[in-house]
């Protein structure tokens, strides 16, 4: 059964993995043997292959940068959009490898398709083996956890004193995003996903309410329209942020955002109480 890896230990990988945008740095694989393995936009930094085998793989869009490899062997092996700017090995470790817009050596390899020509275009590049229905029921069930959220969190700011509401939904917030570091199933990403979306909505529903009640009237149209543009802003930074750092590791971006949970619940707890006030004018 393949399972997927997007980020920790890379040598926990067997036969059947399907490793997403990680990063191998400073690691030493020593004989391990692979077979039906997918390295989808895998940087393979500092690495060393020693007497390692590599059977049926695929490597697509994968970068190799100061790699060494010994007594190790490729065999089969579909190498797509794949860059090797310093790998020190010899062309025989490639047996019947196939080669599509890819530079491992400066000559002496192949451009002639292998027999897993066919199966590198279906199972690496247009992920013909995904299961698009089973991704967009997991995105439903993550829009569906809004609508509990949202109503739980109109009645919780009547109940509670609203900045104290938003700083725990905030910190919840956080604490969904931190478990996706230790969550290694997809079906235990989607949970996470799942809370992280029922919690934040409630963050974005109590602070644009806070936001009207806490300027008089004159300024709260100013503060409101401050509030989308800084949240767009956000937004920008945060994609931006992401792209830069993914590929570097994918927790960066992951604690990045917790982080940015933590301190805005902590800048929440001063905001004055305004449950039941009448509002200024």
């Amino acid at each position: 059964i393949a399972y997927r890896i997007i980020s920790g230990d890379l040598n926990i990988c067997s036969d059947n993995s399907h490793v997403d945008h990680a990063t191998v740095n400073n690691s030493a694989w020593r004989n391990k043997h692979l077979r039906n393995a997918v390295f989808r936009g895998v940087l393979f930094q500092n690495t060393n292959f020693t007497e390692c085998s590599f059977h049926d793989c695929f490597f697509v869009n994968c970068s190799f940068i100061s790699v060494n490899s010994a007594n190790s062997t490729f065999t089969n092996t579909c190498f797509k959009h794949t860059r090797n700017y310093s790998w020190i090995s010899e062309s025989e470790s490639f047996v019947n490898s196939y080669y599509d817009n890819s530079l491992i050596f400066e000559s002496g390899q192949s451009d002639e398709p292998c027999c897993l020509h066919d199966r590198c275009e279906t199972s690496c590049y247009d992920d013909a083996n995904v299961d698009y229905n089973k991704v967009y029921l997991e995105l439903f069930y993550v829009a569906l956890a809004t609508v509990p959220g949202c109503i739980i969190s109109a009645i919780m700011v009547d109940v509670l004193r609203r900045s104290y509401w938003l700083s725990s939904l905030l910190v919840l917030s956080a604490g969904s995003c931190i478990l996706l570091l230790f969550f290694k199933t997809a079906t235990l990403a989607v949970v996470a996903l799942i809370v992280f979306s029922f919690v934040s909505v409630g963050t974005w529903n109590t602070s644009s309410l806070i936001t009207k009640e806490v300027y008089p009237t004159e300024l709260r149209s100013t503060a409101s329209g401050i509030l989308l543009s800084v949240a767009r802003v956000g937004a920008i930074l945060g994609t931006l942020l992401f792209g830069l750092f993914i590929n570097t590791h994918p927790t960066i971006p992951i604690l990045i955002t917790g982080s940015c949970f933590v301190v805005a619940a902590i800048c929440s707890l001063p905001l004055p109480a305004t449950t039941r006030k009448t509002l200024l004018e």
